[in-house]
């Protein structure tokens, strides 16, 4: 699964532990300094033809869409932090992660201030598109 893979890659390189700072899917108000990876509609996939039709197609790859987001009260650690995970994530080129294969995870821009929450904690955001082989 997208977000079990990469939560392990990010836990991996050390910024963070599943469950405990690092969520997948939601970001829940607790704990103040936590990053949280959520999937959202990206691409169509990845069509590539047949063997023997020229009209029919196959599934080549998928390209989903994951939004990175980094929360914390002081606004250089929350920024550090998102910038960190981003250059982890945008340097995946054609690499296995959890078994599947990954040929490009791409930063779609800079980390950026999304908001200050109703705690006053500032939540930072980076976008990335993925390429990925299916199954």
């Amino acid at each position: 699964m997208l977000l079990a893979d990469l939560g392990t890659f990010i836990a991996d390189a050390g910024h963070g532990v599943e469950g405990s700072d690092l969520f997948l899917g939601t970001m829940p108000s607790d704990p103040s300094e936590c990053c949280a990876l959520i999937e959202y509609s990206g691409e169509p996939p990845l069509r590539t033809q047949n063997e023997g039709s020229a009209h029919s197609s196959a599934q080549g790859g998928e390209r989903p869409r994951v939004q990175l987001l980094c929360r914390s009260a002081e606004y250089e650690t929350g920024r550090s932090l998102v910038q960190a995970i981003t250059e982890t994530l945008d340097a995946v080129r054609n690499e296995t992660i959890e078994g599947t294969w990954y040929t490009r995870i791409a930063a779609i821009q800079s980390p950026f201030l999304v908001e200050r929450d109703e705690n006053d904690r500032y939540v930072f955001a980076c976008n990335f598109q993925i390429v990925k082989r299916v199954g």
